[in-house]
């Protein structure tokens, strides 16, 4: 018999990643606080990398624990600029802030992965991809965000 598969998220872009894969799955949110759990693991002195490998892990595994005979999958992105991470942006105007302090820049997107069955982890991945970004004005990023913050906002 087949084990579900449960992707520990609400994201449609993750869903759809998993759908055109051609996986049957269903979505349960793990309810997990990513800022308070960002702002804790800052406190420790975690990086980047390791603070997506934790929230990925968390998710999975909050969510296993109410689904053991099922394989979780937990995923986190972190972008990080000059060893700081940045959040989703939670309005226009700090979307913009963060696309022109990124002009021009390099930085860094951790996307990790965690799969968890009965409770307990069996395979994790972090992937790291250095990036930069091209130079941006001003007027194009707030054009850019005025046009296309409904799509973009979290």
């Amino acid at each position: 018999m087949e084990k579900p598969i449960i992707l520990a998220s609400q994201s449609l872009t993750r869903s759809l990643l998993l759908k055109n894969a051609g996986l049957k799955f269903r979505c349960i949110p793990s309810g997990v606080d990513e800022s308070a759990i960002i702002r804790k693991l800052e406190a420790l002195k975690y990086t980047p990398l390791q603070t997506s490998k934790e929230l990925a892990e968390l998710k999975a595994s909050t969510v296993s624990n109410g689904n053991p005979e099922s394989y979780i999958i937990g995923s986190d992105q972190i972008l990080s600029y000059e060893s700081s991470i940045y959040s989703k942006p939670r309005s226009k105007k700090e979307l913009q802030g963060q696309l022109l302090k990124l002009s021009g820049q390099k930085h860094q997107l951790y996307s990790a992965c965690a799969v968890y069955y009965k409770a307990l982890p069996i395979w994790s991945h972090v992937g790291l991809v250095n990036m930069t970004m091209r130079n941006l004005d001003k007027n194009t990023v707030v054009t850019y965000t005025n046009d296309n913050w409904p799509k973009l906002k979290h």
